[in-house]
């Protein structure tokens, strides 16, 4: 098969996902995202069209490399411990180290964010009880309909269309020599950067943001979820599999970017700030080690 046709196919999984959310929306009123009606169907929406892939790309993979449909779905890496070979097994070693490795990555981003998890801790000390501010804010960040969507519904079918989908597409071109690694790697994140694009439609239609305004927060944007899709493409070729790129995505929504400025003394801020550093290098030196695929 054809590279040109591997990108066609690329291009309408990516696109399918950002325009399933505005499928039947055409006569209905301009509401928010965080609407409770408009969240709820397009959880539906991503959700049908990710059962959709989860289908129909294992037998375009299949089709790639001349294998089986169940070979094809075991490249997803959705099914830990699913192996297909000259027959189909389940290895529980493969499930272990596929949890192992979800716990490294975890591990990796929580490096990464030692800045902010140290200053909300802190501020939760403030309070008189660590466990008891942090457990209150975990139940009530946890136990609404947002919650649902973006640390369940959002992460798991992000990271399966634009992480597990879209390389899987092209890594046997990689294997082929056809491009190179360094290209798939980066060039593929800009698809999962520009599905984030349609919410600057979204803040035109609101009517409170100027164009300046909505130009750089979906520059912002479109940049950090590229990088992030760096990432989480990166993890995933690492570990052959779409469950450390979950949840490393709901890690990284519950945080959210870091702040910059922070309300505190003079030396609590050089603090937060040394820690931001210490987290950008301690990230850069355990890539590699943590995002290794455990046998």
């Amino acid at each position: 098969m054809e590279l040109r046709v591997a990108i066609i196919y690329a291009v309408f999984v990516s696109a399918s996902y950002p325009l399933s959310i505005y499928v039947g929306q055409s006569n209905r009123a301009v509401t928010s995202r965080n609407d409770h009606d408009v969240m709820k169907r397009r959880m539906k929406a991503v959700s049908a069209v990710s059962l959709f892939h989860l289908v129909f790309s294992p037998l375009f993979l299949a089709r790639l490399e001349a294998t089986s449909w169940l070979e094809g779905l075991s490249k997803l890496g959705v099914i830990p411990g699913l192996v297909v070979g000259t027959s189909v097994q389940f290895d529980v070693r493969n499930l272990i180290a596929t949890a192992f490795d979800t716990f490294k990555v975890l591990a990796l981003v929580s490096v990464l964010f030692i800045g902010p998890t140290w200053h909300y801790l802190y501020d939760c000390f403030l309070t008189g009880s660590v466990f008891g501010a942090v457990r209150e804010d975990l139940i009530t960040t946890f136990t609404d309909f947002q919650s649902l969507r973006d640390y369940i519904v959002s992460p798991a079918t992000e990271e399966f269309i634009y992480s597990s989908v879209i390389m899987s597409i092209f890594l046997p071109f990689v294997r082929s020599n056809e491009i190179s690694f360094t290209k798939a790697l980066s060039v593929t994140p800009l698809l999962f950067g520009f599905a984030h694009v349609h919410h600057a439609i979204e803040l035109h239609r609101s009517g409170r943001h100027s164009a300046v305004a909505i130009a750089a927060t979906t520059v912002f944007q479109l940049a950090f979820t590229s990088i992030f899709g760096l990432f989480t493409n990166f993890v995933f070729v690492r570990t052959a599999s779409v469950w450390p790129c979950i949840f490393a995505h709901i890690y990284c929504n519950f945080q959210g970017f870091p702040d910059l400025r922070i309300e505190a003394s003079r030396d609590l801020q050089l603090a937060y700030y040394l820690m931001l550093a210490l987290g950008i290098v301690g990230f850069k030196d355990l890539l590699y080690p943590l995002t290794q695929h455990s046998s």
